[in-house]
């Protein structure tokens, strides 16, 4: 039988969420709006309040509402994602100390993100 999610645990889990996006706005290979999509869903559970402030935030707000309101991303979003992926990609090609399956695992994910992303209307 499945039980019923606390709200609390849904606005936590928003918080997370809300913490990763920012971190993403500072860090090209981190996706901002994907962790705050998740973010707003989990706080639509637990705590409305918390949703629509996301919703109405000036910055976050806009890529939030087209994809809730329309599943759809702007295409300068699209061209802005793919190219700051585009660059982490190289720089860590060329800078990074990281193993090299590592570096193919991180190229995967971003290959996938982009993918997704231009499959979006």
């Amino acid at each position: 039988m499945v039980q019923k999610v606390s709200s609390s645990f849904y606005m936590y889990l928003g918080y997370l969420f809300v913490a990763l996006g920012f971190i993403g706005v500072f860090l090209p290979i981190m996706p901002t709006t994907p962790f705050l999509i998740v973010a707003a869903f989990c706080f639509s559970k637990g705590k409305p309040e918390l949703h629509k402030w996301l919703r109405d935030h000036k910055i976050f707000g806009p890529p939030l509402r087209d994809w809730e309101d329309h599943r759809r991303i702007k295409f300068s979003t699209k061209i802005t994602v793919t190219v700051l992926i585009l660059g982490s990609a190289v720089s860590a090609a060329f800078v990074s100390d990281l193993p090299e399956i590592l570096r193919f695992m991180m190229w995967g994910v971003m290959f996938c993100v982009v993918v997704f992303i231009w499959l979006q209307k």
